[in-house]
């Protein structure tokens, strides 16, 4: 159990940096539905499926694992942190919308907060990813790529169905 965790966040942890880098493609959605609610669960599952294939494919040795499991422990508190910070940043933001009269400057300095607090987070998962691939041999790593190469495209897929499903909402027609 644990060790599927550790690989699981490991192999998270990868796939966040590599869709860091990635850009977005529009496509049309599963089966022509854009933006439904079974296309956003079939791309999940596809997810799942191809993040499974990566566990197995990279084969951690135990030691390895052990070695994951020490980096995820300690950078676990700052991502606490970093996450915590967003989420109250993006609360205040909608606070601020939402009021009668919202405040040019208040939205001006919550939106710079939350662009910071974004950049810090991809520099902390750009940092914990390279951790991780320093505890992998070459071969694991020709083997994770390969695989979140092909996983790239379920993310963007996945981001267009939600994307399409907000647009797609009953609330904006």
């Amino acid at each position: 159990m644990k060790k599927n965790i550790i690989i699981s966040t490991a192999i998270l942890a990868l796939l966040v940096t590599v869709i860091g880098f990635t850009t977005v493609f529009a496509s049309e959605g599963m089966n022509g539905r854009t933006g439904s609610m079974r296309a956003i669960l079939q791309t999940v599952f596809a997810i799942g499926d191809s993040l499974k294939t990566l566990a197995k494919d990279v084969n951690l040795t135990d030691v390895q694992k052990g070695q994951i499991k020490a980096i995820v422990t300690s950078v676990k508190p700052q991502a606490e942190d970093l996450h915590k910070q967003l989420e109250t940043k993006r609360k205040e933001l909608r606070g601020v919308l939402l009021s009668a009269n919202p405040d040019q400057a208040q939205l001006q300095a919550l939106t710079q907060d939350i662009a910071n607090i974004n950049s810090q987070l991809t520099v902390f998962r750009i940092q914990t990813a390279t951790q991780i691939t320093q505890v992998l041999t070459p071969e694991q790593k020709q083997l994770a790529l390969k695989d979140l190469t092909e996983i790239d495209p379920l993310i963007d897929q996945l981001k267009d169905e939600i994307h399409a499903m907000a647009m797609n909402s009953k609330m904006l027609k």
